[in-house]
Order: structure tokens, then sequence, then C-alpha cells
């Protein structure tokens, strides 16, 4: 669906204060009809000639900077709707069918719209008269699936994805989930009308991962699940307080519901496991509504934090001496398999002087496991607000490009996966604590299915030390962080600055002599519980005291801490860190082998321009951007 429009002359243009570039304002549209009107939810860029409102999303252009180059400057996603014309009463044929093979009767049809419709299958490569499944919000047809009798399934092609039977949980408190509709029509007719289904299952499993479930019982957690349907779909299902999920009891179906689980809160879930049968509608073929309803009221809560069932116990170790430990990600840079992969539900702690670059290197990291694994990252990074300036960086780190050299068409296709895989968190100079931080990540999750935050640096947020003393306080705070990273299977990076007097010392390096020494983790504010408390603590190190660009362009990643050495590897030697050469146009770092992990990915999974345009035209919007370094004092520390 387009997002409204409204015409530039409705902003206030006395407010703008930045008139070559970002300006935060109020939206005309919907400032006044929120309890706080004064908030600048409107983001004006007045070079490109462009408003976004961050709340309800309308958007506005500059007629006066609009041309033929500039149309596509903002990408505003589509969506078809179904045409209802193609949707028909059922058949008694098929009304037959799905009374005598699926147990489901007419007035269950009847309510959720059922029709038969003649649509072109690509599995048959033919029209094929098939049963329609309306999805409906409201009264709007937003899409639609088709089934054949022989398990042919489709949507509606370049509609909008959402849970299905949405109007069945409007004003409920509690909700059923199911993993198809026919398992939704079977929980409605045995009298539990509080019920959705997803449409469709886990997707994007590979074949080794399917033959490691069959083989194993397990799946790797570290690679996320992309429920686009629960995002599109937040808004109509904030409301609900506890979820029953029922997915199938197949391996992928298990994987649907643990990440339901973290999607919706593990406090807020309740699991129903049917055993030998598959899914709802066998329960109800089989055994009978009765059943089914036996199923739904003997929903387990999802196990408490802190007491592990002596069952569980038993079969991670049978597991784990059968087919050993589930190492973190493989990379393609060889020091970080050794010394540091990538795993979900891990707190890392990153210290170093300021202007050391732990900052770039932390939304490298996470730029590329998005590329690379599809995790999504919330960032709060108020040192590098507002928002267009993180997604500058991001945009250069994805393209590989300094922003001067950079396309227009290839910013907006930068900008439109950014928003896919990156939720920008601002309070608005507004100073905020970890567990004000932690309530708006918990919402990232739900919304948007975040697999990783940046909290960047740990240093600007509000402490209270009224409480107790210093260590008390951040022995509880990184407790709170550490439950949250725990339940929520969530990638947790915590930049923190040392304390001044590390900052002072010297040390002695072999190859450059006396130099500033490298940072501890228990050099942090807050010392040795960040040491205890973090599962991997990083120290970024690179010496811009030098005039050798070989040093100062180096940057030493001190694997100093790994609390599960066997699953994600090993410390580093202390005179033999990981080394990256950092680029400071493109922000990106080449490891010792040359491995540019990011290269090429760009050009083959995000842009693909229908043309190439030969001169430099297309990027006036980016005029005053000049990143040419011609010595390490041009460099932007």
């Amino acid at each position: 669906m387009q997002k409204e429009t409204f015409d530039w002359s409705l902003i206030d243009q006395s407010k703008l204060r930045n008139f070559n570039g970002e300006n935060s304002t109020t939206c005309p549209m919907c400032s006044h009809t929120r309890k706080k009107k004064g908030i600048k939810c409107l983001s004006v860029n007045t070079a490109k000639g462009l408003a976004k409102c961050n709340h309800c999303g309308s958007v506005s252009f500059d007629p006066n900077k609009r041309d033929d180059k500039k149309d596509d400057r903002m990408q505003l996603k589509v969506y078809k709707t179904p045409n209802k014309s193609n949707i028909t009463g059922l058949p008694n044929d098929i009304v037959d069918w799905f009374l005598k093979e699926r147990g489901i009767e007419q007035r269950t049809l009847v309510h959720f719209g059922i029709g038969s419709s003649t649509q072109w299958f690509p599995q048959t490569g033919k029209e094929n008269i098939c049963v329609a499944f309306p999805y409906y919000n409201g009264d709007s047809l937003v899409n639609c699936k088709y089934r054949t009798r022989e398990k042919h399934f489709k949507l509606t092609s370049q509609a909008k994805l959402i849970l299905y039977g949405l109007n069945n949980i409007k004003d409920v408190d509690v909700g059923i989930i199911v993993e198809g509709e026919i398992d939704a029509l079977a929980v409605w007719q045995a009298g539990y009308t509080n019920v959705v289904s997803v449409p469709n299952g886990v997707s994007g499993l590979s074949d080794v991962e399917k033959e490691m479930f069959k083989e194993t019982g397990k799946f790797d957690s570290d690679r996320p699940v992309n429920l686009e349907y629960i995002d599109n779909s937040y808004d109509d299902i904030k409301h609900v307080k506890k979820w029953v999920i029922w997915t199938d009891t197949d391996l992928p179906g298990l994987k649907l519901r643990d990440e339901l689980i973290r999607r919706f809160g593990h406090d807020d879930c309740m699991v129903v496991n049917s055993g030998d049968l598959k899914d709802a509608n066998q329960v109800l073929i089989e055994k009978g509504a009765l059943e089914v309803e036996r199923f739904i009221l003997g929903a387990k809560e999802v196990q408490i934090e802190g007491v592990v069932d002596v069952d569980v116990r038993r079969e991670y170790i049978k597991n784990l001496i059968e087919y050993g430990i589930e190492k973190g990600l493989e990379t393609p840079l060889r020091a970080f398999n050794k010394h540091y992969r990538p795993k979900l539900g891990e707190l890392d702690t990153i210290v170093g002087v300021a202007n050391h670059g732990k900052s770039y290197y932390a939304l490298w990291y996470a730029v590329w496991t998005a590329m690379e694994y599809s995790w999504k990252w919330a960032l709060y990074m108020p040192e590098n607000a507002p928002a267009s300036r993180i997604d500058k960086t991001l945009i250069e780190i994805l393209v590989g490009k300094s922003f001067e050299n950079i396309r227009l068409s290839e910013a907006d296709a930068a900008i439109n996966w950014i928003h896919r895989y990156f939720v920008v968190v601002d309070y608005q100079d507004k100073v905020v604590s970890m567990d004000d931080i932690l309530i708006t990540f918990k919402s990232a999750v739900k919304r948007h299915g975040v697999n990783g935050f940046i909290v960047d640096p740990l240093n600007d947020l509000y402490h209270d030390y009224t409480k107790g003393s210093i260590d008390q306080y951040y022995q509880a705070m990184l407790s709170n962080v550490r439950r949250f990273k725990k339940a929520t299977n969530t990638k947790f990076l915590l930049t923190v600055h040392p304390h001044t007097h590390a900052t002072r010392e010297k040390e002695q390096h072999n190859e450059q002599g006396e130099r500033p020494r490298v940072i501890e983790i228990p050099d942090a504010t807050g010392g040795n519980i960040f040491h205890n408390r973090t599962d991997n603590g990083i120290s970024v190190y690179r010496n811009v005291w030098s005039d050798n660009p070989e040093y100062y362009l180096t940057s030493e990643i001190h694997v100093q801490k790994i609390k599960f050495q066997d699953e994600v590897g090993r410390p580093t030697p202390r005179h033999r860190p990981i080394k990256l050469k950092f680029d400071p146009a493109t922000r990106r770092f080449r490891d010792e082998d040359g491995v540019d992990v990011l290269s090429g990915k760009f050009e083959e999974k995000v842009y693909q321009p229908q043309q190439v345009l030969s001169d430099r035209g297309d990027i006036d919007w980016m005029k005053g951007s000049t990143l040419k370094h011609k010595n390490k004092d041009d460099l932007p520390y």
C-alpha cells in the first residue's frame, strides 16, 4: 500500500534551521492528533526536497526540486491487492471435500469467506480450479492464498503478507496462532474463534540444514527466521497479551515456534504440543473437536527462566555426546573463525580509547552479519546522531565507496536495504537509562524481529548511582542486559570508554616502539564487573599517534575474553591480535589475507541498476560531502 503524501507547503518552514540538509519538525498529518503534539517526528531534507514522518509514514516532495533524475529518490513499496471478482462461491464438490477430507463444516468456510477461483500455477504450468483463502484486515482484502487438490500453493503476487484471520483477534487479550489456514479453520470450528495463522512456514532453509534437522534434531539458532507478516500485522496484534502457539510438530515447525516465542516474549506465550499428531487439522480429523479443545486447554507455559526440566538437560547431554558442540557461525575471515565466531544470545563488550574506531568496527560487523546471515539490528548511537548520519556511514560500508563517489541510484538501493535490516533508535536529546533502552529494544524484537543491538557508548546513558555502590549498579545493569539477550536470543554489542588513567599509560611494542597501551576490559568504567559479566570482551586499538600509515590505518582487534571457547573461539595472544586494515573512505576493514567480507555483495544482492549513468549529475544532493584523505590528519575520527 502506498504511503500517504501531503503537500510540501504544509510544512512549517519557519521551524527549519538547516536549509541545505536534515531537519526535524512536527508532522502536519499526525502531530496534532498525538498526546505529545510537540514531538519532532517529521524528517525534512531540504537539500533533497523530501520529507518523511517517522510516526505515521506520510511523505512529501518539494515540487521545486523534483525533476526526471530525482523521481526515484524515495522508493515507496506499493503492494498489489487481489481481485475480488476472481473469488467465487464454493461448488458442492469443494464443500464436500472440506467436510470429508478435512472435517471442516460449511459454517466455518462461510465465516472465513472461503471461495473458489481459477488461477495459473507455476507448479503445473496451466490454470487450475483451486480453493481461495482470502486474507482480510477489516473490510479490506489484502492478500489471498490459492490451493489446488494436489497441494500446490501460491499467494497473490506482490501482495502484502499479513496474518490470516486478523479480524478474529481484533478485541481479544488471548490469541491462538497456528501454522496453516486449514489449521485455523479447525481451531475456529472447535469453538476457539480467537485464532490466526501464519501465511507460510519457515523458509530459507538450505538442504544441508534440513538434513541436519532430520539427523540431529537441532537447527542453527544463529540463522534468523524472516517473519515479515508479523512486522506488517504488528499494529493489529500488539494489544494481545497472551499467545497460544500451535505449530506443526516437524522440525521447521519447531523453529517457527521458537521464533514466535522470541518475537512475542517468553512470558507472553504458551505452547501446544500435539505429539504424534502433526497439527490442529489432523487432531480434528482423527480425534474430533473435543480433542482440539483439550490440546488448547493443555497448552504449557514457556519454561521459566532458571528452572531447567530434567528431560531437557538429559536430551542436551545426549545430543552433545552424539553430535558434538554447536559452534558459532562460519565466517569468510580466517582469524575470526579461530578467535571470534558470530553467535546470537551473547553480550560483547567493546573497549578502546575515543577515536580508535569502536563505532566503525561495530557498524561494519553489523552490516556484514546482516548481509551474510540476515541478522537485523537496532542501533542506539547518540554520539553519531542524527539517524541520517548513521545511514550515511552504513551506506558507505555497504556500497564500498566514499560518499562523494556514490550515485543516487546506488544510494537509493542501499537505503532500501538498510531500512530492511537496521532500526535506528533516537530519543532526540533525552538522556535515557539502560532500562529505557531495553524497553525500546524489546519492542524492536516484537515489531521488526531484530537479532542484534548496538549501544554506543554506554557512557552516554543515564546512570543512577544512588541505589547502592557503583559496583552494585553495574552488576544489576549488566544482569538485566544478560537476561534480555538470553530471552530474545540476540547479539548485544556494548561499547565502553575506559577510565582516564588507563588512557595515559604507555607500553613497549616490538615493531612500533613506545606507544599508548592497549586498553583492557577491566579498564572500562565499572572495572572487573565488565570482565566478569560479559560473554566476549574485545579491545579495538589503532596507533593514531604514529606517522606511519601502516600503523595508524591498522586496527588491532584484541579478543581478550571468550566465555564459551569451544563454541565461539579463543582469545588472541597479547602481542598477536587480529589485524584489520581500515579504509577511512569506505569505513570497511580487510583482514591480513586481504579479504573484504563485503566485496561484491552490494552488486550481487542489492544493486541491480537498469542503466549506468556516465556523468555525476545524479549526485548533486550529496554536495558538501568530501572524504579525500591525503594523510592521517584528515581522518574522520
